[in-house]
């Protein structure tokens, strides 16, 4: 056809079509014909990453000693064929970490910090793409920071920095000027930037540009390292009335807290400087700070957040007085929060941490999503009443982790586990009904009681992510009739750090679950007077393979 189909002709379908199409099959279709060109490559070079990024750039600096384009391509032609592409680009994401080394056989890979070194030789001044609005970007070198000024333009709204901290190689005066020059240059060159996270080990040196920046932009989220704690930097933040999100403290955190920080003593601020009536637009607050510091931020603080994560430094000892303290204050202040975030990373072995500690944060009626981490070598005491009085204190739960796995020692961090049984489950089912994703290190299910009596079954999607259980392994068809019997669209994941024993046996959970599904759904087609074919199979298994995809569609 010399011109495509009418219903290729018009946006909203053809745009419906590309959204089921793959990278492979847009590039097909851009080359298919040129009225879906535009469209196809609109799409296709919408979110770029390092690899699409090394592509692109591969159209213009190339080796043109051993180039395979016809007629050797001159540079003008290479450029108009970059910028093609490149005003299509929306996101970039360079935030692929440091290629590994290859054998001295391999060709090296060329580092994309090179490429953009190679980029402002040419002398291309910013913005490299003009339209690009997030960049996440990794540098690897000092220098590196250079080749991010390419990117600051008048559209971008989102920028996140990550780099390697000072080394031997690199030390910190080796970065304090590229630092220095990109945080002085991103107000001028990136005016409408609202969002900026920056994971890079800044230094006093670089006070006066962080509080220019902050006064000169009006941000709606930042995230920086502990440096926004300086006394002049944290009066700008808190003055903003357009702060919506802040997060203080490392960006990259490590879940399992193996990296130990150091607080650096130069970076302390007197909180009772400031007033009350701070942070005026703020609603997401995340922490990654000593349990002294956090204490003395809710203390001022008294803007109602909707969202609040607080990580405490691994080398704090906290007391549970210190802890109660702070659930209090969140009790008292932000009592409005919907999600709330607690993780603790170190505590003396001797100090088990009883859960009720925290009852005053059962007073804060709207929480939806709560996530509890505790990587500790003491244990945790939690029971079966204490998630009774969480299923009745928040019955709008969506989501809800509760993580107590041991960092040193024994590997289970519970201080009585037969205590923490299948009756916390049924205590959920009963009293949330909108919960839609429950993880849990582990409980135990030597015995596996009734259903709850007089429960509606949930009809909604429920995931259940789950690490280990105590006895009851070779009882996996029971303990799935009897989960299925609460949530009958039921998917178990097995959490993959524990022993493959335990995974095995918690996939075997799901499938059962899914085999116990499809057999309630066929049963109640039969008892509608449905026609049924049904095949007999030797095997459960069997059964399910045949079945259980149809009846997941439900």
């Amino acid at each position: 056809m010399t011109t495509p189909h009418r219903a290729l002709q018009i946006p909203d379908v053809l745009e419906i079509i590309i959204d089921h199409l793959n990278t492979a099959d847009l590039a097909s279709l851009g080359r298919t014909c040129s009225a879906l060109n535009g469209h196809a490559t609109r799409r296709l070079w919408r979110h770029g990453t390092t690899r699409s990024f090394k592509a692109l750039t591969g159209l213009w600096i190339q080796d043109y000693d051993s180039s395979e384009l016809p007629n050797h391509l001159t540079l003008a032609k290479n450029w108009r064929r970059f910028q093609h592409y490149g005003k299509h680009i929306h996101t970039l994401d360079l935030m692929s970490p440091p290629v590994p080394k290859r054998e001295e056989s391999d060709k090296e890979e060329c580092e994309v910090g090179d490429l953009l070194a190679a980029l402002a030789v040419f002398g291309r001044q910013a913005p490299l793409l003009p339209h690009l609005r997030r960049l996440s970007f990794y540098a690897k070198e000092p220098h590196d920071l250079a080749g991010a000024l390419l990117f600051l333009g008048p559209e971008l709204d989102h920028l996140e920095l990550v780099a390697t901290p000072p080394d031997e190689e690199n030390t910190e005066k080796d970065w304090a000027i590229p630092i220095g020059c990109l945080l002085e240059l991103v107000p001028e060159r990136a005016p409408r930037l609202a969002e900026l996270g920056i994971g890079i080990k800044l230094s006093t040196r670089h006070l006066e540009a962080v509080g220019d920046l902050v006064q000169a932009i009006q941000l709606t989220a930042l995230g920086a390292e502990t440096i926004v704690l300086d006394q002049t930097v944290f009066r700008h933040i808190a003055l903003s009335k357009t702060l919506k999100a802040l997060q203080i403290g490392t960006l990259t955190f490590d879940k399992l807290g193996s990296d130990y920080l150091v607080d650096d003593p130069d970076l302390k601020i007197d909180f009772s400087l400031v007033t009350s009536w701070c942070f005026p637009a703020l609603k997401i607050l995340h922490m990654h700070e000593s349990i002294k510091v956090i204490g003395e931020l809710l203390d001022v603080l008294r803007t109602d957040l909707d969202e609040l994560c607080l990580r405490f430094y691994p080398a704090d000892r906290f007391s549970d007085y210190q802890l109660s303290n702070i659930a209090n204050t969140v009790r008292d202040y932000h009592k409005n929060v919907s999600k709330l975030e607690l993780c603790f990373r170190e505590r003396d072995k001797q100090t088990p941490l009883h859960w009720s500690t925290f009852a005053p944060l059962l007073q804060c009626k709207h929480i939806m999503h709560f996530t509890f981490n505790y990587f500790s070598s003491s244990s945790l005491i939690l029971a079966d009443h204490d998630m009774l009085d969480i299923s009745l204190a928040w019955p709008n739960l969506r989501t809800l982790e509760i993580d107590w796995l041991r960092r040193h020692g024994a590997a289970f961090g519970l201080q009585r586990e037969e205590d923490f049984t299948l009756a916390a489950l049924s205590h959920l089912a009963a009293n949330c009904p909108h919960l839609r994703l429950l993880i849990l290190e582990s409980f135990d299910c030597f015995n596996v009681p009734p259903p709850p009596p007089d429960l509606p079954p949930r009809q909604h999607a429920f995931e259940l992510r789950i690490g280990r259980t105590t006895n009851n392994l070779d009882r996996a068809k029971v303990l799935a009739t009897w989960l299925i019997s609460i949530w009958p669209k039921l998917v178990v994941i097995p959490l993959d750090r524990w022993s493959e024993e335990q995974q095995l046996f918690w996939g075997k959970v799901g499938e059962m679950a899914e085999v116990v599904r499809v057999m309630k759904i066929m049963q109640a087609e039969r008892d509608e007077g449905k026609e049924v074919a049904l095949v007999k199979t030797e095997t459960a298994e069997e059964w399910y393979d045949k079945y259980a995809t149809v009846g997941m569609r439900v």
